[in-house]
Order: C-alpha cells, then structure tokens, then sequence
C-alpha cells in the first residue's frame, strides 16, 4: 500500500513538473502586454488565495506570528504562566542553598 502511495506521489510530482514546465514555455510565448498582465494578475490572485500545507511551507515562514502591538508586560506573563520574582525573593532563596566552592574560587576560574 505505502509502495503504490509513493508511486502515486511521485507521478503527481512529474506531473506538476511538467505543468510548470509547459506554463513556462507557454508564457515565454506570449509577445501581448495586456494578455501577459491578466496571466500574472490571475496567478497572483490564485496565490493569494490559497494557502500552503505546512509541508510546502519554509520552515522559517513556520515560525512566523503576528507582532501584537499595545500588549502589556502584565498580559504576557498570563498569557505563558509567568510569574515574576524580585531581587530580594532570590536572595532569600540562594541563602538557604549551599555552595559547592567559594565565591573565590568561582572568580579564579574566570581568569
């Protein structure tokens, strides 16, 4: 089954080679402005309107979102379950954990 849905796949690829191929040579034909501008105004609305399964996507168009604008800090951090901590809440933490080596010995390793 998966061997004749690989053969199926592969032929509808050949066959969209050769439509694109044939359009090609078809429009490199075409010497009429006008009738080569209503051929590229329908192919930019026939693009515009369709929209791309996530595999013919690039990955980076993927990863892509809408830049929100008048979000505040506030909303975000609900939105992603953040909470924020201050400085005092750290060092009230850090003071019970134990360190492994000194404060020296960590700024000779810098070096």
């Amino acid at each position: 089954m998966k061997l004749l849905e690989g053969k199926l796949k592969k032929q509808n690829e050949n066959s969209l080679n050769d439509i694109k191929l044939d359009l090609i040579s078809l429009i490199t034909k075409i010497t009429d402005y006008q009738q080569l501008q209503a051929i590229y105004t329908t192919v930019q609305l026939a693009l515009e309107n369709t929209t791309p399964s996530p595999q013919e996507m690039d990955k980076f168009h993927l990863g892509k979102i809408n830049i929100r604008k008048a979000i505040s800090k506030e909303q975000i951090f609900e939105e992603q379950g953040n909470q924020s901590i201050t400085f005092k809440e750290v060092q009230t933490l850090m003071t019970d954990e134990p360190w492994e080596q000194s404060l020296e010995g960590l700024l000779a390793t810098l070096d």
